[in-house]
């Protein structure tokens, strides 16, 4: 019986200490609703926030596709390239040195050509290899240009896709921790309902 009455005292004696924190601490319930005021409206720019950040990660999300769908194509052209150094017999070139190569590919194949032509001159029976040389010669010729302008256009597009892939990356991250405050607003805001 003792026991419980020093409880019970105890229990007092507690309510009381905390009825005392409650009226120094607690302002009166006019501070309550102004904070409660000024909770629901940080509550309501936070969700228009939340909208705004919805809207531009979508759009950031469309374009990081795009962007990876770029990247697919340039990497195609890459391969395409290194096929073509590989043909010529260069491993681990860079792109001019693979245009230095097939230049000097058609330089030789003109060097034959010429070969062949002082070779016709005297013998008169290999116009036909002549032709074929001739031939593949202007092919080389004709297909580096196209590949030269196309790889020209495609380093300058690569660097711009690469710089707005890197600030797309960015703007994401800052948008996920945004994101990540924004849930744990909205986790914390469900607790006080």
């Amino acid at each position: 019986m003792e026991d419980a009455e020093n409880n019970f005292m105890d229990a007092i004696a507690k309510f009381q200490e905390a009825f005392e924190l409650v009226k120094e601490h607690g302002g009166g319930s006019a501070s309550l609703r102004e904070e409660i005021e000024e909770l629901q409206a940080q509550e309501a720019e936070l969700e228009e926030a939340k909208e705004e950040l919805k809207g531009e990660f979508e759009e950031i999300c469309r374009t990081y596709l795009a962007m990876e769908d770029e990247m697919a194509e340039y990497d195609q052209l890459k391969e395409n390239l290194q096929a073509a150094a590989d043909a010529l017999g260069i491993e681990n070139a860079s792109l001019k040195e693979i245009r230095e190569a097939i230049k000097a590919k058609c330089e030789e194949l003109g060097t034959e050509n010429a070969n062949l032509k002082a070779l016709i001159e005297s013998h008169g029976d290999l116009d036909e290899e002549v032709e074929i040389l001739q031939v593949e010669v202007q092919s080389y010729q004709d297909a580096l240009e196209p590949m030269q302008a196309e790889l020209d256009r495609l380093e300058a597009e690569n660097e711009s896709v690469g710089e707005k892939y890197r600030k797309y990356r960015r703007k994401l991250k800052k948008l996920e921790k945004l994101a990540g405050i924004i849930r744990d607003n909205d986790d914390s805001s469900d607790f006080s309902d």
